[in-house]
């Protein structure tokens, strides 16, 4: 038994899900396992479950045995503060978090059967080429190609829209809202999604607003709620916005619990990537912007929602990658790709769930 083969039943749910609970006897549900996390910090982020009658969402952490936590000291580190279950083999030992809450654990050494050993090496076998299917991808006709991607793209499509309907029912059918809360988890990509997803939960779109014309005010919010503005900054940049965030918070009664820099994952990313490079940008976004919603769902062509990404970080964050870190070349605006993976992933997603809701036909068929 490893740790990454019980990662892989973890990941694609091969195990015995009758009678599902913890070690402590609460009832267990996986509403989502998660996204495997190849960065530092816990195995699986984004995960969602029910425990006994609560839903939770966070983060998942593997390990064969459940000691295991305490020897590679995460007891110790605030990254995993936001684990909501612990996967392991076998529980030897019950485990607290950081803040010392007992974390719920599920073993699953008597709910894998033998023959996922199996299906796992024939996993490990496909993974060494890109894509297990793409040896029979080409002797499928065109038409089949062709009307298999249209499946999926719908299939998408719709997977989307119905994630953006259930956040704009919990914002009481606030499309601004929503809006907001959906461009700005993308703007965090992959690695930093959840963080800037919590960060617009934090700081509403009617907040921000406030002081949409101001981007250095609205820098000093976001940076100021992510906690990563230096308890001593070194520069006067840091300074400044240091103060003008603890004015505006005090001013605005903003309450941002658990915000802190250990959120933010910067391994493995080039400056260009780094989450305070793609706050500023999102800040840039926000900048001057009057009715968010109303310019994407709108523009009348793909070259404007595509113009609307590509903003422009401000001058102080084109020549530093973090506070009082001068990067050795211009850090570049808002590339095509990333601009292309915005419109893909927010734009067109909020305006075909505008659309699906109004039953537009016409604008669902030209989004798709």
């Amino acid at each position: 038994m490893n740790e990454d083969f019980l990662s892989f039943v973890w990941r694609f749910q091969q195990f015995d899900p009758a009678g599902l609970a913890t070690t402590t006897g609460e009832p267990l549900s996986v509403l989502r396992p998660g996204f495997l996390n190849t960065d530092a910090g816990p195995d699986f982020s984004e995960a969602r479950l029910v425990i006994g009658r609560v839903e939770w969402a966070g983060n998942v952490e593997i390990h064969v045995r459940s000691s295991e936590w305490l020897h590679h000291g995460h007891q110790h580190d605030r990254a995993y503060r936001n684990v909501i279950l612990h996967v392991v083999w076998e529980e030897d030992v019950p485990v607290c978090n950081e803040s010392g809450g007992r974390i719920p654990a599920l073993c699953l050494k008597d709910r894998v059967r033998a023959s996922v050993k199996t299906y796992y090496q024939h996993f490990l076998e496909g993974a060494a080429r890109p894509f297990p299917c793409a040896v029979e991808f080409d002797q499928a006709g065109a038409d089949s190609r062709s009307a298999m991607m249209r499946r999926a793209c719908f299939e998408r499509l719709n997977r989307k829209a119905d994630e953006i309907e259930a956040v704009w029912k919990g914002n009481d059918k606030d499309w601004e809202e929503t809006t907001h809360q959906v461009a700005a988890r993308y703007f965090g990509f992959r690695l930093n999604a959840h963080g800037f997803e919590r960060l617009a939960t934090v700081l509403s779109w009617r907040t921000l607003k406030k002081y949409g014309n101001s981007l250095f005010q609205l820098e000093a919010m976001l940076f100021g709620a992510a906690g990563l503005i230096p308890a001593q900054p070194e520069d006067e940049y840091g300074l400044l916005i240091r103060k003008e965030f603890h004015f505006l918070r005090q001013k605005l009664g903003l309450d941002v619990p658990g915000a802190s820099a250990y959120e933010w994952k910067f391994l493995r990313t080039r400056p260009a990537g780094f989450p305070t490079v793609r706050l500023a940008q999102f800040a840039a976004f926000v900048y001057g912007q009057k009715n968010l919603f109303s310019a994407l769902v709108r523009a009348d062509s793909l070259a404007l929602l595509h113009r609307s990404f590509r903003v422009r970080q401000s001058d102080y964050w084109m020549r530093h990658y973090h506070f009082a870190k001068r990067a050795a070349r211009e850090i570049p605006a808002m590339g095509i790709a990333s601009a292309d993976s915005l419109v893909i992933n927010v734009a067109l997603p909020v305006r075909y769930a505008h659309a699906r809701l109004h039953r537009a036909e016409a604008e669902m068929d030209r989004v798709f």
